[in-house]
């Protein structure tokens, strides 16, 4: 394992463009993962991190136009079906998801941080954070080109 425990070896790009989102933005990564829901339909039924202090990002990788693919968040639901673009969500709340469409899956990939607002502000202050699309360059591109088949052979 390379630096923040991820899989060098294995997926070199990938740790490298993690370790390029550490760098300009000064979060701490906890954990990536990539995720596929399946058709024609997936549940994922309210739960929570159960502790305060991470902040999940999900970026939507592969998604039919017509799919039905409403993350709820305290109680306020959004339908993600852009691909490429991410959204940030306090994984401290209840949260839900619902995926429907009848021949295709969805694909997203999830980063884990350490919540900026919980950190040592005189060690170093947070840095912005904002939903829509992720401001690394070329960071879901190279992912997915590169990356993404050995992601989901290791599943």
């Amino acid at each position: 394992e390379g630096e923040g425990g991820c899989q060098q070896d294995a997926f070199p790009i990938f740790c490298s463009l993690l370790a390029d989102l550490r760098a300009k933005t000064g979060l701490d990564v906890l954990r990536a993962r990539l995720t596929i829901v399946r058709p024609p339909r997936t549940f994922i039924a309210e739960h929570n991190a159960g502790e305060q202090g991470r902040l999940r990002m999900q970026c939507i990788l592969e998604v039919p136009a017509d799919a039905t693919n409403l993350l709820i968040v305290a109680g306020e639901g959004r339908n993600l079906t852009e691909e490429g673009h991410c959204v940030w969500f306090d994984e401290s709340f209840e949260h839900t998801l619902l995926y429907e469409h009848p021949e295709r899956s969805r694909m997203a990939l999830y980063i884990d941080v350490l919540h900026p607002g919980l950190l040592d502000e005189d060690q170093r202050g947070p840095p912005d954070i904002e939903a829509g699309p992720l401001d690394v360059p070329d960071f879901l591109e190279k992912a997915c080109r590169w990356d993404s088949k050995r992601l989901l052979a290791s599943l």
